[in-house]
């Protein structure tokens, strides 16, 4: 139930009216890094991990204020490890 409560805050719908996840929000408040730009540095990177996450040099995040990595900027569940499975799910 709680996965499901996190997906419905982070979908937008589209010109079409379609359900899709909002990718444009920041999730890594202290590195300025929004969903879409976690995302695709875990693709390009083929980070498995929220740990290979944090310690990378090429996109650093999670590294300051690290409230992002598990729990959310504002304790909202929206984090790395959150992008993270979202990405292994094909999700985005």
């Amino acid at each position: 139930m709680h996965n499901t409560v996190l997906i419905v805050m982070i979908v937008k719908k589209d010109e079409d009216g379609e359900e899709m996840i909002d990718q444009d929000r920041e999730i890594c408040v202290c590195n300025s890094l929004d969903m879409r730009e976690i995302a695709e540095c875990i693709k390009i990177n083929d980070f498995k991990t929220v740990e290979e996450m944090t310690a990378n040099d090429d996109c650093p995040m999670g590294d300051k204020c690290e409230k992002c990595v598990e729990e959310g900027y504002e304790y909202d569940g929206l984090s790395l490890s959150m992008v993270l499975s979202l990405v292994k799910q094909g999700r985005i």
